[in-house]
C-alpha cells in the first residue's frame, strides 16, 4: 500500500507498506533507470515527523516537505519536496 510519493528536482521517493505492516524506502533518480546504482528499496519506520530509512552511515529522512539524505552527521541533500 503505498503511503507516500513524493519528488525532488533530482529523485523520486516512495514510502509503501506491505500488508504485515512493514514499510519500505523506495528512491529512485529521475529519468535514471531501475539499477542498483539509480535504485533504493530499504526498509523504512514511521517517526514524528514522517519516516526514516537508514543503510550503512546513511540515513535518508522524509519530514513534511523535506527530504534529507545524510551521512554521518554531513548533510549530503536537503531538498524540498512536491507530491508526485
Amino acid at each position: 500500500m503505498l503511503k507516500i510519493r513524493l519528488q525532488t528536482d533530482k529523485h523520486v521517493v516512495t514510502v509503501c507498506e506491505t500488508a504485515d505492516g512493514r514499510l519500505f524506502y523506495d528512491g529512485q533518480g529521475k529519468g535514471k533507470p531501475v539499477t542498483d546504482e539509480y535504485h533504493l528499496q530499504i526498509p523504512a519506520r514511521r517517526t514524528e515527523g514522517g519516516y526514516t530509512a537508514s543503510r550503512g552511515a546513511y540515513t535518508y529522512e522524509i519530514k513534511p516537505g523535506r527530504l534529507v539524505v545524510t551521512r554521518g552527521k554531513e548533510v549530503l541533500l536537503d531538498s524540498s519536496t512536491s507530491p508526485a
